[in-house]
């Protein structure tokens, strides 16, 4: 793996544009069949979002992460093909919710099966009667017309008269899987990002196991049905990886094929150069530099800029430009021992105040924090602006947890972009395939399946199966 100098013009096989996790994990795949690629990145580190720093002796990532999909998911089959170093994933645990109570605060399951959700006390029984029978109504529609258009959570439950405590909780949950609120939800949304509906190959596993598989194009009979056809077993194929975030981009740079891959990085994207409706090259501050095809992982709304007047239609870019990123604001603690996160898993906490995701990080590999110390982060969907977000996140804190300032010896805050667009109802995600001839795309904001690093390696099999039918 080489910097590449700017003196001579070189042709590549493949220039890849942006060096997020997408960006590196293509990288990977390109050189691991032996083509000759460029990899070109703005900043001056690799990984994008996905990375660990260093601060006060804690080892903090990029706000919390669980991956999920560790069984046979995108992350995990890339890797396995293709790394040369394997990661060392700890279970995730259980998903929590917070709550308050008359006492001292404390954690239940999430519930993310519907045997479990008809018996979550956190709402009321009503409320978690209609939930089963909506959540049941809607994993139906999702097998027998999956492409079918589907509507706002919003307009699904407010026409059965939930709770306003069980309506906070739909919003809340929103949020934190497509990165807006509930009106703007799908449905779908919900049901794929919450783990409530497999994906296809355990799907379809599950179905040849109990026999039903003639049943799929037929609605299903009853909730018991759906309930022992699934039964999420999503903890078991999620965790957290040994030595935070960096160990997976650190095994993904590392067994990059060494004479396969030139790298620049602080390169800003001028303009892809394109001749006869085909991409052929790319433009930056860095030089100019050529390839038979071009991947770009950077964010699509931005694809445009990229692009000289009339070669995209007007309508795909509209749909480019409808692409809104979520922003997120993590807060870490560096903390002595406390036993409100004395759990391996994470949390949601939604009653009151400023609905955050939490996650003990040093439960999993007491390295991350000093010796006797442990790594709480705490994220939120950034609404109105940081500022407030940042207020409101620690009053939420001291009212939920009202002596944790007596435990708390570090304080590190981020404001990231998680995700680079959120799923709304009509959102329109570009293909792998551009309308521009040899230029491909990569990332979260082409991929609506699963969350994070999964749904971007989710982008990347796509690439891998658009160029190699593989």
């Amino acid at each position: 793996m080489a910097e590449q100098t700017t003196e001579t013009p070189k042709k590549y096989d493949y220039i890849i544009i942006g060096a997020g996790i997408s960006g590196l994990l293509s990288t990977l795949m390109l050189s691991k069949k032996g083509k000759k690629c460029l990899l070109i990145e703005k900043s001056n580190h690799l990984g994008g979002v996905c990375s660990t720093k260093i601060v006060n002796g804690y080892c903090i990532d990029n706000g919390p992460h669980a991956i999920t999909e560790l069984r046979e998911g995108p992350l995990v089959t890339l890797l396995s093909k293709y790394a040369n170093y394997s990661i060392k994933f700890v279970p995730h645990g259980n998903y929590y919710i917070r709550l308050k109570g008359k006492g001292e605060p404390y954690v239940m399951p999430v519930p993310n099966n519907l045997a479990r959700f008809a018996g979550a006390h956190f709402l009321g029984k009503k409320d978690r009667l209609i939930m089963v029978k909506l959540i049941g109504e809607a994993l139906t529609n999702k097998i027998v017309s999956p492409k079918k258009n589907d509507g706002s959570v919003y307009e699904t439950l407010v026409k059965n008269k939930l709770s306003s405590k069980a309506m906070v909780f739909a919003d809340t949950i929103c949020y934190f899987l497509s990165g807006a609120s509930m009106k703007e939800t799908p449905i779908s949304r919900v049901i794929e990002g919450g783990g409530f509906a497999p994906n296809k190959k355990l799907k379809r596993n599950h179905l040849k196991k109990h026999r039903i598989i003639d049943r799929i194009n037929t609605p299903f009979s009853s909730i018991m049905d759906l309930q022992n056809l699934f039964a999420n077993q999503s903890e078991a194929r999620q965790g957290y990886p040994v030595g935070g975030l960096q160990t997976i981009v650190d095994a993904i740079c590392c067994s990059f094929v060494r004479n396969n891959v030139d790298i620049i990085k602080q390169a800003e994207a001028g303009k892809i150069i394109v001749e006869g409706n085909s991409a052929v090259g790319i433009s930056t501050n860095k030089g100019t530099f050529f390839a038979d095809k071009i991947i770009y992982s950077g964010f699509m709304n931005k694809l445009p800029e990229l692009m000289d007047d009339g070669i995209l239609r007007k309508e795909y870019i509209e749909n480019l430009l409808g692409l809104i990123p979520c922003k997120s604001y993590s807060l870490w603690l560096g903390m002595k021992p406390y036993k409100y996160f004395n759990y391996r898993g994470s949390e949601i906490w939604f009653e009151e105040k400023e609905p955050f995701w939490a996650m003990p990080v040093s439960n999993y590999d007491s390295l991350l924090a000093p010796k006797n110390r442990m790594l709480v982060g705490f994220t939120t969907i950034v609404k109105t602006n940081v500022e407030d977000t940042r207020k409101s996140l620690a009053s939420t804190l001291e009212y939920i947890f009202p002596d944790i300032a007596k435990y708390v010896e570090m304080k590190y805050e981020q404001v990231e972009i998680p995700e680079k667009t959120a799923i709304r109802i009509n959102t329109v995600l570009p293909k792998t395939k551009s309308p521009v001839e040899n230029l491909y795309l990569v990332g979260t904001d082409t991929e609506k399946r699963s969350m994070g690093l999964t749904k971007a390696a989710y982008s990347v099999m796509n690439l891998e199966k658009e160029l190699f039918n593989d």
